[in-house]
């Protein structure tokens, strides 16, 4: 293992890490806005949540597959599992009280099918 390769390799991992973190944080905040201005309803911020949560995978494999470029649905999935892995233990630690198993529900599947076609988006940029 050379040098080069270990940089290449965390370079590869950390920029969708912070891409899809910064693009989480950016959503959330506006979505935050937009509840505390306009008429839109608190009932459905679970599904708000969970588009940005999507989007952010999305864009987080979209990174990913630019970088790696090959393999993009498994770098994409691969980085949209480490993303939503660090997004809950952001929330596990912030909450007091929260059930793990809450965290892991199958709607999460779908950040993680965003992230692999947003990591074969990011591969097919490359050309």
């Amino acid at each position: 293992m050379s040098k080069e390769w270990l940089k290449e390799q965390t370079r590869s991992l950390v920029k969708p890490l912070i891409g899809g973190l910064s693009v989480c944080l950016i959503l959330m905040i506006i979505m935050s806005v937009l509840m505390k201005f306009t008429p839109i309803s608190e009932r459905w911020v679970q599904y708000y949540s969970l588009a940005v949560m999507i989007f952010s995978c999305i864009c987080s494999g979209m990174v990913a597959g630019y970088y790696q470029k090959k393999q993009g649905i498994l770098n994409g999935f691969m980085n949209a599992l480490i993303l939503l892995i660090v997004l809950f233990l952001i929330y596990f630690f912030a909450v007091d009280r929260i059930v793990l198993w809450e965290m892991f529900r199958l709607k999460h599947i779908l950040c993680l099918i965003g992230g692999a076609v947003g990591g074969m988006i990011g591969v097919n940029s490359n050309s």
